[in-house]
């Protein structure tokens, strides 16, 4: 829409448990939780959706 710009990105690969990707950080590993914070700055939202053996898909929407 008019207010909002909506980017997804989708994969059929090996996909992974979103809550053992959200405890990541406190192992060394910050991708996920960077793009968290620089789409939060913006204003905007992050959805992950993601399985085992299904792949992921990462949707984010920012206003305009």
């Amino acid at each position: 829409d008019a207010a909002h710009v909506t980017v997804q990105i989708a994969d059929n690969g090996v996909g992974f448990s979103v809550d053992k990707a959200e405890q990541t950080a406190s192992i060394g590993h910050y991708g996920l939780q960077g793009v968290q914070e620089r789409v939060q700055a913006l204003g905007g939202s992050l959805h992950l959706a993601s399985r085992p053996d299904i792949g992921t898909a990462l949707t984010v929407e920012l206003p305009t």
